[in-house]
């Protein structure tokens, strides 16, 4: 009896002593104080207080300062505004052919989150605009539109509180079209022009919370062309030809934006850039050719509005 006594009057004054030692030291709260007392008193106890209402509003707050920096399963609309610029600077010695014109586009996506912040996402693009042709003469308001798909998986990782990556991968198509059916300004006949081309893009993208509602990121990538065919409706020019198709195999990519972002809106720089290496020769009827190495530079502005 006398021992049981004395055990209890121990854990009293050692729970007296663990609440009050805590509370003083004036860096923990009440509740945080009196759970160690408990835990001061009897260490060997398997019973397991409730963590402190602090500290699992920490846990929660850290949880969703975390989401934000995932890429998540949701939908996204938006719009595009770009100057675009395709040049052709070794078509002939003395002579280079370049395309310019505004572009306003339309784009969307589609991700999905997988398992252990793994995810799959579908992205779709249609740019629309004339264009003004400059080579064997100047044309004026030529049709000429780009279309892309996109199938890409990544990973999300969080490297440190409010900061973020995602690398992925995957595989894109794009497609270019230009009509310069009709006669430049020194007699030359022009024809429609198609470009198909698959591309592998490597790319990565970052995330930086600013606050409680809005954050910054920055996306980078490298697209590794796989195959391309460039088609040449000859005939538009001349009865005597036939439409020509040229394979591309040699080329790359880059492409990159920087976006602010506040829930549900985001907008942004961008900017996308292609390099095309001169095709083998091809032959329709009586006529043959190569495609020139050709470059593309577009740069503009874009918006995004994202549905979780």
């Amino acid at each position: 009896m006398k021992s049981s006594f004395s055990l209890m009057s121990v854990s009293i004054v050692a729970l007296i002593i663990g609440y009050a030692g805590a509370a003083c030291a004036g860096t923990v709260s009440p509740a945080e104080a009196k759970d160690r007392a408990r835990r001061m008193a009897n260490p060997n106890s398997s019973i397991r207080y409730p963590a402190p209402a602090r500290t699992q509003e920490k846990d929660s707050a850290e949880a969703k300062q975390s989401a934000r920096l995932l890429t998540g399963t949701a939908l996204e609309i938006g719009g595009q505004f770009s100057r675009y610029t395709y040049t052709e600077p070794e078509f002939d010695p003395g002579l280079d052919i370049t395309i310019r014109g505004l572009k306003y586009g339309i784009t969307g996506s589609g991700s999905v989150a997988i398992h252990e912040k793994w995810y799959m996402k579908l992205e779709g693009r249609f740019a629309y605009g004339n264009s003004d042709y400059e080579g064997s003469g100047k044309k004026n308001e030529e049709e000429d539109n780009i279309g892309e798909a996109r199938l890409l998986g990544g990973r999300d990782i969080i490297l440190a509180s409010g900061y973020g990556i995602s690398p992925y991968t995957g595989v894109g198509f794009r497609y270019l079209y230009n009509d310069g059916r009709g006669l430049t300004s020194t007699g030359a006949s022009g024809y429609r022009r198609e470009s198909k081309y698959f591309y592998a893009p490597i790319g990565v993208t970052q995330r930086l919370l600013i606050d409680d509602s809005s954050k910054i990121s920055l996306n980078f990538e490298y697209d590794q062309l796989i195959w391309g065919n460039q088609t040449s409706y000859m005939g538009d020019a001349s009865a005597l030809y036939d439409t020509i198709d040229n394979h591309q195999t040699s080329g790359y990519g880059l492409r990159g934006d920087l976006m602010y972002e506040m829930t549900p809106w985001s907008a942004g720089p961008f900017f996308n850039y292609w390099n095309i290496n001169e095709s083998k020769s091809s032959c329709g009827g009586i006529l043959c050719g190569v495609e020139p190495h050709n470059n593309t530079v577009e740069y503009g502005l874009q918006f995004k509005y994202r549905i979780d």
